[in-house]
């Protein structure tokens, strides 16, 4: 089965009665250069439910966000990398531009019953306005750890 899907694949898999009694959990980010905190971040969030899946950003996104050298790794290599980890169910390839619109129309689509985040995520009010739209609720699941970052990861490299 395959489990790196698009947005639409991904509504066609997850938009149906049969999932209404499992627990999806909805994660999301970069991933740019896995590490450590991300995979706390990924197992706290895959410990709150029956799936996980997890949104990821294009690379226009993320250059747009962290400029023109990032990301480090082309989104289907963190893809591939993501579900290597076995963590993740499912994989979403993000496409650019992905809008605040397009978020919460996919996530009316994908009906988690959890939105996971960090203590401290800065897009946090769009994730609590995502899980009032379909009534589910907003999970902080791990602090933020400042001491893991692909940012950090890539300017001790330089």
């Amino acid at each position: 089965m395959k489990r790196i899907l698009s947005p639409q694949q991904a509504i066609s898999l997850f938009h149906n009665e049969a999932n209404d009694k499992k627990n999806i959990v909805l994660a999301g980010g970069c991933f740019d250069i896995l590490h450590e905190g991300h995979l706390k971040f990924l197992l706290a969030s895959r410990a709150t439910g029956d799936i996980l899946l997890v949104l990821l950003e294009s690379d226009g996104s993320i250059r747009k966000r962290k400029g023109d050298n990032r990301p480090y790794n082309p989104q289907q290599k963190r893809a591939e990398q993501l579900i290597k980890t076995t963590v993740a169910d499912y994989i979403i390839l993000l496409p650019h531009p992905f809008t605040d619109k397009d978020y919460d129309s996919l996530v009316t689509k994908l009906k988690p019953a959890i939105i996971a985040t960090t203590i401290g995520d800065p897009f946090r009010h769009h994730k609590d306005r995502q899980a009032r739209i379909i009534g589910s609720r907003v999970l902080e699941v791990i602090q933020r750890l400042p001491e893991y970052s692909s940012t950090q990861l890539i300017n001790k490299n330089e």
